[in-house]
């Protein structure tokens, strides 16, 4: 068994979306120990960052009022088997349009947790990161709605760009997004475990989340 994390790390030089607030962590407390006989007692420190910094899964909620927020979200749904989609050739393409997805139609139609591999990651921390990002169109968002997907996790910023018609798509209809993953590139394109658990923020948009992967070897 071999476990791939498909996180960023968190931390002040993560970069948030633009407009979002810098993400803030103060060490409240630092009195640790180096050894177990020194005097001292613990360290501590609090955190705040926009709740879609770093990588993170996106709730229904986060576009439309009434739909369900990150706690209310199955677990059931955060786990299991998924797929990885390899759309690195695409890298220089502005849209991935249901072109880009009709040779994966069979495979997609056999799973509905789909991870899209665009090679944009290799882009983390420049300044082009959350300017220049891949997409999905409209169509490849209803695309993947007429197979069944039930989550779709990137390694861009975001699915789309304003005005959000993926978005409006996807978690419109209660499809999962995950944006902002790493290391896509050392998944297999089948047989692997995807777990991706968010936070059980009540009431709200989003969640960070340790998204790994689970493979079988």
């Amino acid at each position: 068994m071999r476990i791939v994390d498909l996180s960023r790390n968190l931390d002040t030089n993560t970069p948030p979306f633009p407009g979002d607030n810098e993400v803030e962590i103060c060490v409240t407390q630092s009195k640790g120990k180096q050894t177990s006989g020194e005097e001292g007692y613990l360290n501590a420190s609090t955190i705040c960052f926009s709740l879609h910094t770093g990588t993170h899964m996106d709730a229904p909620f986060h576009f439309f009022n009434g739909q369900p927020t990150i706690d209310q979200i199955p677990l059931e749904s955060c786990i299991g088997p998924a797929i990885r989609l390899d759309l690195t050739n695409r890298y220089q393409q502005t849209e991935i349009d249901t072109e880009d997805l009709f040779p994966y139609q069979t495979l997609i139609n056999q799973q509905q947790n789909i991870l899209i591999e665009t090679g944009w990651g290799e882009q983390w921390k420049t300044q082009k990161y959350f300017t220049d990002y891949p997409v999905l169109t409209e169509n490849a968002a209803e695309f993947l709605l007429s197979c069944g997907v039930k989550l779709i996790g990137i390694d861009t910023p975001s699915v789309d760009k304003h005005p959000h018609l993926a978005h409006q798509i996807l978690l419109g209809h209660k499809i999962l997004i995950l944006e902002n993953l790493a290391h896509l590139d050392q998944l297999p394109d089948t047989s692997f475990q995807l777990i991706a658990l968010p936070l059980k923020i009540t009431g709200r948009d989003g969640s960070p989340i340790r998204a790994v992967a689970r493979i079988k070897e």
